[in-house]
């Protein structure tokens, strides 16, 4: 790779132009496969896009034919950081200066002083964030942008010794997912620090408040008003609570007009309660009107019986021209680009990440009318049966700047974090008058 493709990549990332970006990125990779400045620009765009897990999978990499690669040590003591990794992150960083190679072992002492400087005096409260291995992904955006105002230490728990050794060492224990081990520690533990959970629709349908001692819990935050309701009817005991939905990040979401079109996008998890069959009678409707309507599955299918109901429809309304399997979806923003309509089916969700994903670029939103859907979005973008879908497909009125709108005014990342931060010093001084 020339100096001038690398410095047109990250130039076109930095102006987030990441369509552009990943075009041009992957048409070097193929022409130069294992070529490891081509990883390293790779794992900076998924960097920028908050995709830390994939760039520290990519940069471990890099290390591993590369041990002392200061510029690959250098990120990827960055991406340690950003994943709450601190003691990690310092020794990549202090390896970077024991290098002695200018200017990475000045970058490297920087980074160290800057350590110094947040950790002095113990200013920042310590969150501890309590979660199962590769279900944090909801955490991540709170984590980065709170990250100077709090020191964070992600605990992907395998046992209650980890979670005690999380609570000795925080201000405040967040507990994202209020499921067994959440269950298990409310029981069997002696409460050392304040203690908050964040309950989604999963935990909350499954059943495991009835199970948890509230009284070992400050704070109980839920992700919607319906999914809080629900709460309310199944728990007698009086739990301090409050609704923060889940933010979307728009700077990392290019938006542009869309109109008409005949491209569909789903986009999640494949399973169940996502109701894919009621997304292929509207695609055998739409076909039936317009033989060119697509729809762009990004997605994994998590249930068997799921996949083989999905192909056997897919062949028997003879749609095997009109679906696109496309996997999961890494890049998020990338992939709806030429997409304009996102479509979400499910019988029940606590909010709906896709949605409010697409709706931020412009897209189209057509949406199941599921229970709480009405509190959550717009009562224009939902429908109730596969007429109203294929209505609201087949219009030809688009409002994208009003789709992006509302996403801002509602669910930007940025208001999120101010709630965050309100909760997490408030919980801070209750460990400190614990202490007292």
């Amino acid at each position: 790779m020339t100096i001038e493709e690398h410095e047109r990549i990250l130039s076109l990332i930095e102006s987030e132009q990441l369509s552009e970006a990943l075009d041009e990125l992957e048409r070097l990779e193929r022409e130069q496969p294992g070529n490891v400045e081509l990883q390293l620009v790779r794992a900076t765009m998924c960097s920028h896009i908050g995709d830390d897990d994939h760039a520290l999978g990519i940069l471990e990499s890099v290390l591993q034919q590369s041990p002392e690669h200061p510029v690959a040590q250098l990120m990827f003591a960055g991406a340690l950081l950003r994943a709450g990794r601190e003691t990690e992150a310092r020794k990549v960083y202090e390896a970077v200066v024991a290098l002695n190679s200018e200017p990475w072992s000045v970058e490297a002492r920087k980074a160290l002083s800057a350590f110094d400087t947040l950790s002095s005096g113990g200013e920042r409260p310590k969150v501890a964030i309590v979660c199962g291995h590769g279900i944090d992904t909801f955490v991540r955006p709170i984590q980065e942008g709170l990250r100077e105002r709090f020191e964070f230490r992600l605990y992907t728990v395998a046992s209650l010794r980890d979670v005690k050794d999380a609570m000795e060492w925080a201000d405040v224990c967040w507990f994202e997912w209020g499921e067994e081990v959440l269950v298990r520690a409310s029981k069997q533990l002696s409460k050392t620090c304040a203690v908050v959970c964040r309950m989604h629709s999963y935990e909350v349908l499954g059943g495991f408040p009835s199970r948890i001692n509230w009284n070992f819990v400050d704070h109980a935050v839920f992700v919607a008003d319906h999914v809080r309701d629900i709460f309310d009817a199944m728990v007698e005991d009086e739990v301090d609570k409050s609704v923060i939905h889940i933010g979307i990040d728009t700077d990392k979401l290019t938006y542009r007009e869309r109109r008409r079109s005949t491209q569909l996008a789903y986009l999640g998890y494949i399973n169940h309660k996502k109701n894919l069959p009621l997304i292929l009678q509207i695609l055998s409707r739409l076909v039936s009107i317009d033989p060119e309507y697509t729809l762009h599955v990004g997605g994994t299918f998590q249930e068997l019986r799921c996949r083989l109901y999905f192909d056997h429809m897919v062949r028997s309304l003879g749609l095997e021209r009109n679906v696109v399997l496309s996997g999961w979806v890494e890049h998020v923003d990338h992939w709806l680009d030429d997409k304009d309509y996102i479509l979400s089916t499910s019988v029940f969700e606590s909010f709906g990440m896709s949605i409010a994903e697409g709706m931020a670029k412009g897209l189209k939103p057509v949406v199941h009318n599921w229970p709480g859907a009405k509190g959550l979005y717009p009562e224009e973008i939902l429908f109730s049966s596969v007429d109203e879908a294929v209505e609201m497909i087949t219009d030809e009125r688009f409002h994208s700047a009003a789709y992006r709108e509302f996403v801002e005014d509602h669910y930007s990342l940025q208001s999120k974090l101010q709630e965050f931060e309100r909760l997490f010093s408030r919980l801070a001084e209750r460990k400190q008058s614990m202490a007292a």
